[in-house]
């Protein structure tokens, strides 16, 4: 027996869930039904006759300037390069930990950045500002490879290291100088700033 709209509406209604949920929940179904019609399990998508709510707009919450700056100005070497890529570059971790070597452009006139490893992988240049390129400068970079690498692993070489990581890193560096932000709120700050 196949399952219908009208049936995936009764389970959604029965979760008791709110607009987000009940959205996104709809969204993972539509997508499990598309790959079922695309093997040919399955001629049609309930889900797409399911109502999705509206969701309300969702306003940028950025990290305060003064927060910003007291985090960078007391931030070692690596951390403050990854405040300054989120906050003045506006890039998100995945972007900082995709970030090699041979993706920047320092020494020129207009600084910049060739980011490959994206959300959407749609590669972008972006120009650098000067407290990302002095943030940079400072951490020092390798002759070549990945920007920000984890300590070494066998053999003497150096693995990137994952957007988890960096985000929690993060996380914890916030939190710890009593500044309630996640990386992410660095990008609303780009965004807004």
């Amino acid at each position: 027996r196949k399952v219908q709209a009208g049936e995936i509406e009764e389970w959604l209604d029965g979760l008791d869930r709110g607009a987000s949920a009940r959205y996104n929940a709809v969204s993972i179904l539509a997508t499990f039904f598309a790959w079922m019609v695309s093997e040919g399990m399955r001629k049609d998508n309930p889900a797409d006759k399911v109502v999705r709510p509206k969701l309300p707009t969702r306003l940028p919450r950025p990290i305060s300037s003064s927060s910003l700056a007291k985090a960078i100005d007391a931030a070692p070497a690596r951390m403050a390069a990854w405040l300054c890529l989120a906050a003045y570059g506006g890039l998100r971790v995945c972007e900082i930990a995709g970030l090699e070597v041979s993706d920047l452009q320092l020494d020129e006139r207009q600084p910049r950045a060739h980011l490959t490893k994206t959300k959407g992988s749609k590669d972008r240049v972006i120009p650098l500002n000067p407290r990302v390129v002095a943030a940079l400068e400072r951490y020092g970079l390798a002759a070549s490879g990945p920007v920000f690498t984890s300590l070494y692993v066998g053999g003497g070489r150096r693995r990137p290291l994952r957007a988890q990581t960096i985000s929690a890193e993060m996380a914890t560096y916030l939190h710890g100088m009593g500044v309630n932000a996640t990386a992410h709120q660095l990008r609303h700050w780009f965004a807004t700033e």
